[in-house]
């Protein structure tokens, strides 16, 4: 599904840094992304931007829902709700 695509990219990319570092490499390692514009990747790019800032909006506002420090100060309206059991996808 698309939300597995978007999210899969960072982790990739991980995995590139990893390898380095494993095979020997003991100085720091860069990955470079080079997008051109107006291509898929460009699409996909923005599509895992959209999907992680939802995660970590998501993540707030679910961990706000069990933090003892903010009992009675988080207000939950309707729109909240929607987004917490919205699909990723």
């Amino acid at each position: 599904t698309k939300g597995e695509v978007a999210t899969e990219l960072p982790a990739k990319t991980e995995i590139i840094r990893h390898r380095a570092h494993r095979i020997g490499q003991e100085k720091p390692v860069f990955v470079y992304k080079l997008i051109a514009e107006g291509t898929i990747e460009e699409r996909m790019l923005a599509l895992q931007e959209r999907m992680l800032a939802l995660q970590e909006r998501k993540k707030g506002l679910a961990e706000s829902l069990f933090d003892p420090a903010s009992a009675g100060k988080v207000s939950i309206d309707a729109s909240d709700l929607e987004l917490l059991f919205q699909p990723l996808c």
